[in-house]
């Protein structure tokens, strides 16, 4: 049986807030034995990182109380250390992870000054060189690029990918006994995730080092932890092996967590095609096995005699859905093959022409006998009997498109009039009929709408200057975009996925006029953006909004909920009066399941995940038609980021919105994006609808980034 380093027995945490105490931890017990890590997970505000500060001692005692409870570490209570006691403590036996790392890191100074000031106050025999050389080690440890150069760099200098990678440095760089890790990747994409997962289990391995692991993705969950623990309230409503708990939860709040994780929520009418089993594999988990989570049947099989042709014995009927998220890729292939590969060659060429428009196919059995249609664009795929010459069994035949399908400048005069065509027009010939160009005599069956996309951006490129010598002069440029062209027609959902320091924010923030570029055309609703003055810029403001990464920095800290809100209402003339802005702005709050009363409290009154939703209550203020979403599910547990999507696919279907998606989740792009961009060094290395992107990905980068992906399997 392993030693127990860390115990933590009925600890109670109270917070002072106002007038009152807030029991933000309730008589909580758990123990964490030696080399083994303890994942603590739960929604924002139920007390986890309250629960780490605590063990840490980082609460002011102005504000903290601990009523009882005892912190024992290697048996010595640290809730009875004096002062110089406890800093002895921290960073050389307990270090901590932060979750937001640009207001943990010191801005002034350099990211090499932090992480060797925490090596020389703990090791004071420790020369500069030697220093020097560890933190440069350190750095490369953990991924960051060139990193005897960037040594020099500043917090502000960096993504905030890698100023996550050097707090993750600088907690390492004095190998603890204890690391607790709040939400540490968060901010980080797969690939990277994926390294510094690795890395910390290795160094646990080689170091027996414990872990106090926080967060809200059951992959890593599944991925890290011996044991978990579930918080609700401030109270531990369930403990035990990772095992047991994510296969068999007992808890009612245990499984709805699991039930709110993205692979587990059933998008209506979204038909996942040619999945890629291999690209969906899993690093191993500490001492598991793999097993899907679902206890329930995802499939009934009932006993029945065999139809002809099927061979000799009994056969099954297939009852439930094969599109059931819980179901493998490989599964989901052998229940439903591509329907690509029933179409008729006419049928294959206009399917190729509807995804280049961003429509997706969606089979129905009966179209005829049906009267509903679906909620978003789509094509309906009629099964029907194979004609003569299409092999046996059952054959697919589009029969009816959208009323409206969205074209693109990219298709051609042929491909348009072959989206003209009935199905039995396209069945007679693969040659189109000739175009006479005049575009309202169109077929009653299929109306389309050759109009352009809300964004246009041509050949954009945002470099910046690397300035050397005296007189600063240019001798390269970081060219964090480069040569990217992208369209997105109005009302569509596309993610944006790629490393940290691959341009995607940067893409977000010079769509918005935010960054300058240096070139290129940004275009939305017809109007260039490029090159207008902030003047210019300001009425189109209300069209395009962006919610950032970082609430922590991005909410102005002096500032009321309130005013935060109403703000932006009142310089743009939204609402005759502030009573009118305060009701908008309270409506907003209870869209992103916050009460009222949040409108009169401070931005660090808030926990992580609720000041992401205040943000991104302030982006959608303005009723915009366009937002840039820059990692916003980053902070959020899983039950909340749940909701957050949910809301985004509801706003989006009332008001038409269309969101770029920045993020580095793949279970979220599954599930919330029509179209998938991948960029990669300032490119964009692969882009089409998510289905193929995620099920079938062509470029080696996209495949290594899908491989990364941390799934849900122990």
């Amino acid at each position: 049986m392993s030693q127990t380093l860390l115990e933590v027995r009925n600890l109670r945490t109270y917070l002072r807030s106002g007038g009152g105490e807030v029991q933000a931890v309730d008589d909580i017990s758990f123990s964490i034995p030696k080399g083994e890590t303890f994942c603590l997970v739960g929604e924002s505000g139920s007390g986890k990182s309250v629960s780490a500060l605590s063990v840490i001692r980082l609460l002011p005692d102005g504000v903290a109380s601990h009523p009882s409870g005892e912190i024992l570490l290697n048996g010595e209570d640290l809730l009875t250390l004096d002062d110089p006691g406890i800093r002895a403590v921290r960073g050389l036996q307990i270090a901590m992870i932060f979750q937001e790392p640009m207001t943990s890191l010191n801005p002034v100074m350099s990211i090499g000054e932090q992480i060797t000031e925490a090596l020389q106050l703990h090791h004071a025999d420790m020369d500069d060189a030697e220093a020097t050389e560890r933190t440069i080690r350190a750095l490369e440890q953990v991924q960051i690029p060139n990193a005897s150069s960037r040594f020099r760099d500043y917090p502000h200098q960096l993504s905030g990918g890698q100023r996550q990678r050097v707090m993750i440095a600088m907690a390492l760089a004095c190998q603890p006994h204890l690391l607790i890790a709040d939400e540490p990747t968060t901010a980080l994409d797969v690939t990277v995730q994926a390294e510094i997962l690795r890395l910390m289990r290795k160094l646990q391995d080689d170091t027996g080092m414990s872990m106090l692991f926080i967060t809200h993705d059951f992959g890593v969950v599944a991925q890290m932890a011996h044991w978990v623990g579930v918080m609700q309230q401030g109270k531990l409503v369930e403990v035990g092996g990772c095992k047991s708990v994510l296969r068999h939860p007992q808890h009612p709040y245990t499984q709805q967590l699991l039930a709110a994780v993205p692979e587990n929520l059933a998008k209506p009418g979204q038909v996942v095609m040619g999945v890629n089993p291999s690209a969906h594999e899993t690093a191993e988990s500490p001492g598991a096995e793999e097993l899907p989570l679902s206890e329930e049947p995802v499939v009934k099989t009932e006993a029945e005699p065999s139809p002809p042709g099927r061979g000799q014995g009994e056969g099954m009927q297939i009852d439930a859905s094969p599109d059931t998220p819980t179901l493998s890729g490989e599964e989901k292939a052998l229940l439903q093959p591509p329907v690509d590969e029933m179409l008729s060659n006419s049928d294959k060429k206009l399917l190729s022409v509807l995804e280049r428009a961003g429509l997706r196919l969606q089979a129905t059995q009966n179209v005829s006998n049906d009267s509903s249609l679906p909620d978003e664009p789509g094509v309906e795929a009629k099964t029907e009997p194979s004609p003569a010459g299409r092999g046996q069994g059952e054959g697919v035949r589009i029969d009816a498109l959208p009323d409206s399908i969205p074209l693109t400048p990219t298709l051609s005069r042929e491909e348009r009039e072959l989206l003209r065509q009935p199905p039995q027009r396209r069945e007679e010939t693969n040659s189109p009929a000739r175009v006479d160009g005049d575009t309202d005599k169109i077929s009653p069956q299929i109306v389309t709408k050759l109009g352009e996309p809300l964004l246009q951006i041509r050949d954009l490129k945002v470099w910046f200057p690397i300035k050397k010598g005296l007189f600063r002069q240019t001798v390269d440029y970081v060219k964090a975009v480069d040569e990217v062209s992208l369209d997105i027609p109005q009302g569509e959902i596309v993610a944006l996925v790629g490393e940290s320091g691959c341009g995607k924010t940067t893409l977000g923030r010079a769509v918005l006029q935010l960054e300058r570029p240096t070139a290129g055309s940004i275009r939305i609703d017809g109007q260039e953006l490029t090159g207008l003055s902030a003047r210019e810029l300001r009425p189109l403001r209300r069209k395009m909004q962006i919610a950032f990464q970082d609430p922590q920095s991005s909410l102005n800290p002096r500032l009321l909920v309130e005013t935060t809100l109403t703000e932006p209402m009142k310089v743009h003339g939204i609402g005759a009066n502030q009573e009118q802005r305060i009701e908008l702005a309270g409506q907003l709050l209870e869209d992103m399941q916050l009460s009222r009363e949040s409108l009169w409290r401070y931005p660090h009154e808030f926990s992580g995940g609720q000041r992401q939703r205040i943000g991104l209550a302030r982006a959608l203020a303005l009723n915009p038609e366009f937002v840039v979403c820059d990692e916003i599910t980053s902070a959020l547990d899983v039950s909340v980021q749940a909701e957050i999507l949910q809301l985004l696919l509801d706003i989006r279907r009332r008001r038409n919105l269309t969101l770029l998606f920045i993020t580095h989740n793949i279970g979220v792009v599954e599930y919330l994006s029509d179209r998938t961009v991948v960029m990669y060094k300032g490119k964009i290395v692969e882009e089409g609808l998510t289905a193929k992107v995620c099920g079938a990905p062509e470029h080696p980068y996209t495949q290594r980034l899908l491989a990364a992906v941390p799934r849900l399997v122990v």
